[in-house]
């Protein structure tokens, strides 16, 4: 009869079975339909994921030799390719919880697998002790985290902000300009977000002063705000406060990336080359807003008093606009953090969307649909096509945006919570409605001039709130150390004291291609929040 196995036996022939296991699991994951869809350059006898099984039965034939398990590390080494070629593909063909899971799997069981060849491979005394230690520690913690709660939450929570995030970093690229033409394009662009804001103010006025119930009230606010946010959309116009959410995605995708040996220098670089972006097309932003909101509100104002004979406003409408603007009189500050939460929580929505038309190829399905194209020719269905792709993004997260900032307060009062909301663009057009009603006096009073003060501090609190929230989501997504990222923010800022005026303007002579950074959409292109 053969000898009893000895210890040492038979946990080296444990380790080969579960290499072979793991082997057979992340052969089946790796070959699903949804993953090879995503990497249509490479033919199914192609796939790495196939010699990976082959790979660990010759492992198990030759009875881990050290030729056997360096073909193994190859494999292994292919297969992580194929699954960042997936993920860098995933904001093409959607993603989903289910998708993003078992690309995680995928990943666990790679390296489970290079950690078992490491103890396999390792030269008998101290360095195979090492790595036997090391993978039973590991073991171990993935053990307790199995049986935690709070293991569990945050694991799923992670698998969600990826769902999210590469679907808004995508759409955020599209806000970042580079040369000094796409720089005055978004102050262009802006300019049109703030005349379709000014017209906004007017109607949601109108259509507050008027006797109706509750319910009906809250509609038709919401239909003012998303039909507003939606003629921006399909005109290319661009609403600041929508920016900075998108835009934190993109930022910490540069972060996040991996750069090899000197990860933290070309990380650095690529953060130089992309904040300057971020916070000039920002700026670009808010002038185009502000800019235009102010003009048109008055403009209107006076305009309905030249031919009404009496202000749009009433004295007590516009001091009570003015009151509720004052900085620290009243819960303005609180109601922009609340506002700066709906902004983030409308571009979780917005990449929401435009996932689920990628995700189950509707813009493929209406091209080829027979009614469409007998209406319209192969040609217009593939218009129509292109046309929901362009703007689903902009019209899923406008859309949410504008029943967020209708329905709030109705919340609130339901509940008894005074809650409101205060947007930097439509409080601007506000104040200048109530400015125009009060007369050129009281514009210079104290109180007036605080409550211009307050625009001021809802717009950075607007801006702060929704980037921060953003930008943790995306890190978390991302596997960044929250400690990393505000390192790296830290040395942009120092970088920005020591040389401001990249971050403002952009230079001349900057191209317009290349790195991080992504065109700013003309003014019919995609997308225009």
């Amino acid at each position: 009869p053969p000898p009893e196995p000895t210890p040492s036996s038979r946990v080296r022939g444990d380790l080969m079975d579960a290499l072979v296991l793991l082997g057979v699991q992340v052969t089946g994951l790796g070959l699903a339909e949804d993953v090879r869809d995503r990497i249509p350059d490479m033919s199914f006898r192609a796939s790495p994921f196939l010699r990976l099984r082959m790979a660990g039965d010759a492992v198990l034939a030759r009875d881990g030799a050290q030729e056997s398990l360096a073909d193994l590390l190859r494999v292994v080494e292919d297969c992580r390719g194929v699954v960042r070629t997936v993920t860098q593909h995933l904001e093409h063909f959607g993603v989903s919880v289910d998708l993003v899971y078992r690309l995680e799997c995928i990943q666990r069981g790679l390296d489970r697998m290079e950690a078992i060849a490491r103890v396999l491979g390792s030269p008998r005394g101290e360095p195979r002790w090492r790595e036997a230690l090391e993978l039973l520690s590991d073991l171990l913690r993935l053990a307790h985290e199995d049986r935690s709660v709070r293991a569990l939450v945050r694991r799923n929570a992670r698998l969600l902000a990826r769902k999210i995030i590469e679907r808004t970093g995508n759409t955020g690229e599209h806000y970042i300009t580079s040369t000094t033409a796409e720089f005055h394009h978004m102050v262009h662009s802006a300019a049109g977000g703030g005349l379709v804001a000014a017209v906004a103010v007017a109607l949601k006025f109108l259509l507050t002063g008027l006797p109706l119930a509750p319910f009906f009230a809250g509609l038709f606010v919401a239909l003012n705000y998303a039909g507003g946010f939606v003629v921006m959309q399909l005109l290319g116009f661009t609403l600041a406060t929508k920016q900075p959410s998108m835009t934190a995605s993109t930022l910490a995708a540069a972060v996040g990336e991996d750069a090899g040996p000197d990860e933290g220098t070309r990380r650095m670089e690529r953060l130089a080359a992309l904040v300057p972006r971020i916070t000039r097309s920002q700026l670009a932003a808010i002038l185009g807003n502000l800019g235009c909101v102010l003009p048109v509100a008055v403009a209107l104002a006076l305009g309905f008093q030249f031919l009404k004979g009496h202000a749009y406003l009433t004295a007590q409408q516009a001091q009570h606009v003015v009151e509720t603007l004052h900085p620290w009189k009243s819960a303005t500050l609180l109601h922009a953090i609340l506002t700066g939460v709906m902004l983030w929580a409308s571009s979780v929505a917005a990449g929401w969307f435009e996932n689920f038309i990628v995700y189950r190829r509707l813009p493929e399905a209406l091209a080829h649909h027979r009614v469409l194209r007998a209406l319209f020719g192969a040609t217009g269905a593939r218009k129509v096509a292109d046309a929901l792709m362009h703007h689903a993004a902009g019209v899923g997260g406008g859309v949410t945006l504008g029943v967020l900032l209708a329905v709030m307060p109705g919340v609130g009062g339901f509940f008894g919570v005074p809650l409101d909301v205060r947007h930097v663009t439509f409080s601007f057009g506000a104040l200048a409605f109530a400015g125009c009603a009060l007369g050129p006096s009281a514009v210079m009073e104290p109180g007036f001039l605080a409550a211009a003060a307050g625009v001021l501090v809802v717009g950075v609190v607007n801006f702060g709130v929704s980037f921060t929230l953003a930008l943790g989501v995306a890190l978390r997504a991302r596997d960044v150390p929250v400690s990393q990222g505000l390192r790296f923010l830290g040395a942009v800022f120092l970088r920005f004291l020591r040389n401001p005026l990249p971050f403002l303007i952009p230079p001349r002579d900057e191209p317009a291609t290349g790195g991080t950074q992504a065109q700013v959409v003309p003014l019919a292109g995609p997308p225009g929040h």
